[in-house]
């Protein structure tokens, strides 16, 4: 974001090309030797309508060090659990799968009539170079980040 949140530092701008179903995105990191892409995209394949219905976004980061000094870069992303028109037996559950990491969004009791109900996700995908860490909501979002700063686990700004 182009924004600081708390002590959460922010890129200096983003460029963004695109063409459905995909968007690509440039983060200008200013002074910092980074290169930061993201290509976000959701399911289309021609001529098939159920999978290209699929509910779902996948983004893909890649981060570049353009300098001669190794640097620790942290991404943070975050989400409401938005299940269901009623917000009332909404519940996160841990998703830890394989080599995915995140968070579930459910509801106890859905509505079977309501367009909203279903189950939504958000997970990345654990590599051998990165650490995924989950976080309670907000407001503990900004001292979960702090905490993890704190232990030099992200980088604050």
């Amino acid at each position: 974001q182009t924004l600081s949140i708390g002590t959460a530092p922010a890129v200096d701008g983003i460029k963004m090309a695109g063409l459905f179903p995909v968007a690509e995105l440039s983060f200008d990191c200013g002074d910092i030797p980074l290169s930061i892409k993201m290509i976000a995209f959701s399911p289309f394949i021609p001529g098939r309508d159920e999978d290209s219905g699929t509910p779902a976004a996948f983004f893909r980061l890649t981060v570049s060090n353009k300098g001669d000094r190794p640097l620790k870069v942290s991404a943070m992303a975050s989400a409401v659990n938005c299940i269901g028109s009623w917000n009332v037996a909404r519940y996160n559950e841990a998703l830890s799968e394989g080599n995915l990491a995140g968070i579930i969004f459910r509801k106890d009791r859905p509505d079977p009539f309501d367009p909203r109900e279903g189950t939504i996700a958000l997970a990345a995908r654990h590599t051998a170079d990165t650490d995924t860490f989950i976080c309670d909501s907000s407001p503990y979002v900004k001292k979960c980040f702090r905490d993890l700063a704190a232990d030099d686990l992200i980088v604050a700004g």
